[in-house]
């Protein structure tokens, strides 16, 4: 597994940086994410959703749980043909 982590300050491009990377990369995508869940992000969130291709997998999850959830792709049977990116940031 491919796994691209990006780390910055919150609205600092790092989910642009990191969709326009890995677009670059080779297989399935897996994208994700660590912005709360709330009403307030809510729009950013969509717009985020919205730029991305339709065959990528998005996760949301706390930045703190992000790396759990990498390991345990990184044991599937389909881990070679999977790119993970990680933006975390506050």
């Amino acid at each position: 597994m491919s796994v691209l982590w990006i780390l910055g300050e919150a609205k600092s491009g790092k989910s642009e940086l990191a969709e326009e990377i890995f677009h670059r990369l080779p297989g399935r995508k897996l994208y994700i994410g660590t912005l709360p869940k709330t009403p307030e992000n809510a729009e950013q969130m969509r717009k985020h959703a919205e730029r991305r291709p339709q065959d990528w997998v998005s996760l949301s999850t706390a930045c703190g749980t992000g790396l759990g959830v990498m390991g345990e792709l990184a044991d599937t049977p389909t881990a070679r043909a999977t790119a993970a990116v990680f933006a975390c940031g506050r």
